[in-house]
């Protein structure tokens, strides 16, 4: 686990200090870190290390439109809509890979996961999309994926929990809507000092985490 987690903390660092420093390099060390993984969870896999399933290739399928997504959204005017299109692709795939892994429904966090959505969608439709009325629909698409990607997280971890196996999709799942809505910020209203450290810091957890668990679950 540490071969996996160690040179991809150093990518991310590297990709989240060109992307800050404004480097030249900066596009291609985006998406060195999820390249990095995908990579590391092939091998693992190819030498024996792993014993993958279809909820490893799933993740390991998630990661690929992650990377696609990353591509895209260099280019954010001309390409935003695919990107973000990118990155849904991904949670439905994650969101069938949680489903493979199994379900076990635990209610009492549902409430406090709608409430916290509620006030996400109250922002993000009221305030950051008041005057992009035609990135709604697609909003909407974007918000019901990752709203269904952070249940099924959940309730898969409950499901690796009952068969005694640590699991931590749902934090996962939570540090990519950190990410997308301080990245929502960015788009349509305005940047901040730090605000690719914070977009991509938390981008590169939840990809981390859901890769490792991942990882973990198989070996």
């Amino acid at each position: 686990m540490l071969l996996l987690v160690g040179p991809y903390a150093l990518l991310a660092v590297l990709a989240v200090a060109a992307r800050q420093l404004g480097w030249k390099a900066a596009g291609a060390a985006k998406a060195l870190p999820v390249s990095y993984l995908i990579a590391a969870l092939a091998l693992a896999a190819a030498t024996g290390r792993a014993e993958a399933g279809a909820v490893y290739y799933l993740i390991m399928a998630g990661l690929a439109c992650g990377l696609a997504g990353d591509v895209l959204l260099l280019d954010k005017g001309r390409f935003f809509k695919r990107g973000v299109v990118a990155f849904l692709a991904g949670h439905v795939l994650y969101i069938v890979a949680f489903a493979f892994s199994g379900l076990r429904p635990t209610w009492r966090m549902l409430l406090p996961i709608v409430g916290y959505f509620g006030i996400y969608a109250i922002v993000l439709f009221n305030v950051l999309l008041a005057k992009h009325a035609k990135y709604r629909p697609l909003a909407v698409a974007y918000l019901g994926g990752i709203l269904a990607m952070m249940v099924s997280a959940l309730f898969a971890d409950a499901a690796n929990a009952a068969r005694g196996a640590s699991s931590y999709f749902f934090e996962g799942a939570f540090l990519f809507t950190v990410s997308d809505g301080v990245l929502s910020y960015r788009v349509f209203q305005r940047r901040f000092r730090f605000v690719d450290v914070a977009v991509l810091s938390t981008y590169y957890a939840a990809q981390c985490v859901i890769a490792a668990n991942a990882l973990f679950l198989a070996s």
